[in-house]
């Protein structure tokens, strides 16, 4: 899903910014992009999915039920990566 990986890739980028530059805000970043403050955020949380998560995706073997729509809802993204993976149905990787 193309939408989801340009998603993704969006999530990690503001994050990154926000790191580097401490007095940017959410809001100052959408202003930016012009966007809603609500959507920054909601994509935002993409770039704490857990690797394993993420990998899936962009290998193509996450469930089919794991789409932009739903990870934009913030109970899929639970602060534990355990947690996320029984939310979204994917193994945790063995290591």
């Amino acid at each position: 899903d193309q939408k989801l990986i340009a998603a993704l890739v969006k999530g990690r980028t503001w994050w990154k910014q926000l790191q580097a530059d401490t007095s940017l805000t959410v809001t100052d970043l959408a202003n930016a992009e012009g966007l809603t403050p609500n959507y920054v955020d909601r994509i935002l949380r993409l770039a704490f999915l857990s690797p394993t998560i993420v990998n899936a995706i962009l290998d193509g073997t996450a469930p089919t039920e794991i789409t932009l729509e739903r990870l934009k809802d913030v109970k899929c993204i639970a602060p534990s990566w355990a947690e996320q993976h029984r939310l979204l149905g994917v193994e945790a990787a063995r290591g």
